[in-house]
């Protein structure tokens, strides 16, 4: 089936005083729901909530002409969303190291596909120099589903290398679009086409993780009917 939004509702386990730096961030009862508080002095807040457009899925043909999904084995599922079409807040789940630069416990809120608001617990200024970088990296080029119980998540090694440590959670891309591998004859399209059918466009490619063990995806068709597909971090199709 073809969805045409999603949306990435989940949560995080936190400690009190983790808690408080993630209130000086933001109205958590904007961003999703209210803490809820456990037996164990632990504290959980429902965290991310974005939705997306989307403009196409992520593939390729082999030499011998057989459509596939590259990221086979690491279990990504990569695809396209539609840069003016997200709207929510993201916070990232692992570190996401930058030109030698650590940033942690990040959150980047947008609106329109643009990221309106952004801070961090360490590497602030590493943040908004990827963010302001141009004005497409204030966009996203990349949707990737990967399951939390995946074996390189399930190695729990941080590589502080994006390009490793993306095959362990869900992660989106500040920057651009692949455009070769989610459109069909994508090369072809000139800019102004593909500025018009979402198709985000800038000088930076950059992952960060938000995927945890408690996500849920949930997807929009043309219908209007929702379909689960993640839950508890978990494919459920």
């Amino acid at each position: 089936f073809e969805l045409v939004s999603i949306c990435f509702p989940t949560t995080i386990s936190t400690s009190t005083s983790v808690l408080k730096f993630f209130i000086a961030l933001v109205d958590v009862d904007i961003v999703v729901g209210k803490q809820i508080e456990t037996n164990s002095n632990l504290i959980i807040i429902p965290l991310t909530k974005v939705t997306m457009g989307f403009v196409s899925g992520g593939g390729e043909y082999n030499t011998k002409g057989v459509y596939f999904n590259p990221n086979i084995p690491t279990e990504e599922n990569f695809c396209m969303p539609h840069n003016k079409k997200i709207n929510g807040v993201v916070y990232s789940t692992k570190p996401l190291e930058s030109h030698g630069k650590l940033i942690e416990n990040f959150y980047i809120k947008f609106k329109d596909g643009k990221a309106v608001e952004y801070n961090a617990e360490k590497g602030l200024d590493a943040l908004k120099e990827l963010i302001e970088f141009d004005e497409g990296s204030k966009s996203l080029g990349e949707v990737a589903i990967v399951p939390y119980y995946s074996p390189i998540s399930l190695s729990n090694i941080l590589f502080y290398n994006t390009l490793f440590d993306e095959n362990a959670s869900c992660h989106l891309a500040l920057g651009a679009a692949y455009v070769s591998t989610n459109l069909k004859d994508g090369i072809n399209y000139s800019k102004e086409e593909l500025d018009e059918i979402g198709c985000n466009d800038s000088n930076i490619h950059v992952d960060f993780m938000f995927g945890s063990s408690d996500m849920t995806i949930v997807g929009t068709k043309h219908d209007g009917c929702q379909v689960v597909i993640f839950k508890d971090g978990k494919y459920v199709i």
